[in-house]
């Protein structure tokens, strides 16, 4: 079976949980995503036995029906032909995200955001919370103001993750006790590139962290992998 994997880093991750242990076999083929091939193993380390390639050699696709007419342009289908049933299917979550222990408990981050995660972690507060802020140029229906960013920030976060530059340049730091991922290492923020996608893997484990993440979107697959890691990833083995 071989399982096209599209969309946000999130979605993908909850659809290799859901999809590995539904079929023997499974071959997961890893989208492009952003301006060039970035694959899994530029984002992640794993200490599991999972296969990913770069396409697969069906010439039949099949498209998961949660899949918008926008998430189909992160899929290749040169060469395919889209029919209701085929060994290889296109998704994102794969359906409501379902969050494995037993998978993804070995799925690390990248070993170069090692030590600033570590020096993360033992600098954060894990008491309070962490707030994920959620801008995406891609989800016009839903770009928060920075009067609504402003208002989640007052609530005295321990981390919080930003997503573009623009959401950040009038945070004063002497007034808001927190801790950013710049505060570790260099950040690139987008999703075009391999360094702006290792900065939104960094912020997807530091997110874990504290002992809940709230994000400015209701529904955010993002954060909701920060909390599937809280709950079952041993974030000693990277110290």
């Amino acid at each position: 079976m071989n399982i096209h994997l599209g969309c946000g880093l999130g979605n993908r991750l909850f659809a290799i949980m859901k999809m590995l242990p539904k079929y023997h076999n499974v071959n997961f083929v890893w989208e492009k995503i952003g301006q060039e091939y970035i694959a899994f193993d530029d984002l992640f380390y794993l200490n599991y036995s999972i296969n990913f390639s770069r396409y697969s050699e069906s010439n039949t696709i099949q498209f998961h029906p949660w899949i918008t007419e926008i998430d189909r342009l992160d899929f290749n289908t040169t060469g395919k032909q889209e029919v209701k049933k085929s060994h290889t299917i296109a998704c994102c979550t794969c359906g409501f995200e379902q969050c494995e222990p037993a998978i993804i408990k070995h799925i690390y981050p990248h070993k170069s955001l090692w030590k600033p995660l570590a020096n993360l972690y033992r600098a954060m507060d894990k008491n309070r919370t962490s707030l994920h802020v959620r801008n995406n140029p891609k989800e016009p229906r839903y770009r928060p103001k920075i009067k609504h960013i402003k208002n989640f920030v007052k609530q005295n976060h321990s981390f919080i993750a930003f997503e573009r530059n623009e959401d950040i340049k009038w945070l004063n730091r002497s007034k808001y006790a927190t801790l950013l991922q710049q505060d570790f290492r260099k950040v690139n923020y987008g999703r075009s590139t391999r360094s702006e996608l290792l900065s939104s893997v960094f912020d997807m484990y530091a997110l874990s962290f504290s002992h809940r993440t709230i994000s400015t979107k209701h529904h955010s697959s993002f954060s909701r992998i920060s909390n599937c890691l809280r709950m079952h990833f041993d974030f000693r083995k990277i110290m």
